[in-house]
């Protein structure tokens, strides 16, 4: 098989996943987008403004969001250990290049989608809750405007670091859909959660061995650290081109090894 990139046959192969998936899958997001109007629906019943409702908004988007990303990562490519199917699968007239980025692009479609529709549902419950209040009462607003005003600037890193844990929750369960084949979503997210415990763990463990002897706080690995000296602080933090590329090392490195593995499935 030639392994240079055809849309031709990229065609066929979306064709192909489609027919076998688009039915689950299609389940899936009417699942999930009932249940975003559930969980979202409160305002309406509410006389007045209801801040927890406000305030847990983000939070509703990042579970379901990081659900749905570790869902379809650990099946998108589930059909390579599937008896039934693996065969078929191999025999599909495409590159290994075209069948590996097809997989990607639905998981990235897949959380594009869901961030549209979870915010456009929260706008438009926001926007029929909002027109009962008086014109005086506080109103809703978008849970991302709504963030940015709690922290009192508009910073990038309330931004990024959500849209950083969804492409890298989604990048560890596609590795760990290459090394699993029972149990994917299950065995996901238990790496997932020790590997993110070790991480922190390790990273305190070195802040502690280099500054013995003070108290030491830090939020996450390789952003910065609270050193204490006597009731003294200091932030200690990395130059923030260097913190960004360690965490965009950390990502492609996840998919480079994902397509390594790949790709040895596939001989």
């Amino acid at each position: 098989m030639n392994q240079t990139f055809s849309l031709t046959r990229f065609a066929y192969l979306n064709r192909w996943l489609w027919a076998t998936k688009g039915r689950t899958y299609l389940f899936g997001a009417v699942a999930l987008l009932l249940v975003m109007c559930l969980i979202l629906s409160p305002p309406l019943i509410a006389d007045a403004f209801f801040n927890d409702a406000q305030d847990s908004h983000i939070g509703y988007f990042l579970v379901l969001s990081l659900f749905m990303t570790s869902s379809i990562g650990s099946d998108i490519f589930s059909a390579l250990f599937r008896q039934e199917s693996a065969i078929t699968y191999l025999m599909i007239p495409a590159s290994k290049t075209e069948k590996f980025w097809l997989g990607t692009l639905y998981c990235v479609l897949a959380l594009l989608l869901t961030t549209v529709v979870f915010f456009v549902i929260e706008a438009i419950i926001f926007s029929i809750a909002n027109a009962r209040f008086p014109a005086a009462t506080t109103k809703y607003v978008c849970s991302v405007i709504y963030y940015q005003r709690q922290s009192g600037t508009i910073s990038t890193f309330w931004l990024i670091a959500p849209a950083y844990s969804l492409l890298l929750n989604l990048g560890v369960t596609l590795l760990g859909s290459f090394f699993f084949r029972r149990g994917v979503f299950v065995r996901n997210v238990g790496v997932a959660q020790l590997g993110a415990v070790g991480i922190t763990l390790g990273y305190n463990w070195v802040l502690n061995l280099q500054f013995k002897g003070y108290e030491i706080g830090s939020t996450l690995p390789f952003v910065n650290a609270f050193v204490s000296d006597k009731g003294r602080y200091q932030n200690l933090a990395l130059p923030m081109w260097l913190t960004y590329s360690i965490y965009l090392g950390m990502l492609l490195a996840i998919g480079v090894i994902a397509r390594i593995r790949f790709n040895e499935i596939e001989r």
